[in-house]
C-alpha cells in the first residue's frame, strides 16, 4: 500500500476507500467490517473506473 502511485482517496458505501497503482495495475481497497477488507485489481483496459465502484458497491456486509 505504501508503494502504490496516483494514490486517491474514494468512497464505497459510504466507507473510506482508496484507489492506487502499482507495477501497471490498479487497485481500489476498502473495509467492510472490522473484520473484513476488499481489494480489486483491475487494468484500464478492463473496466473502467465507474464499472469498478459500481462493483464495489455490489459488496454487502459479510454474514455472520
Amino acid at each position: 500500500v505504501d508503494s502504490f502511485e496516483n494514490r486517491r482517496d474514494c468512497e464505497v458505501n459510504g466507507r473510506d476507500a482508496f484507489m492506487g497503482e502499482l507495477n501497471g495495475l490498479t487497485y481500489l481497497c476498502w473495509t467492510i467490517s472490522p473484520t473484513y477488507s476488499c481489494v480489486l485489481e483491475y487494468t484500464a483496459e478492463s473496466a473502467s473506473e465507474a464499472d469498478i465502484l459500481r462493483m464495489a458497491e455490489s459488496v454487502g456486509e459479510p454474514e455472520r
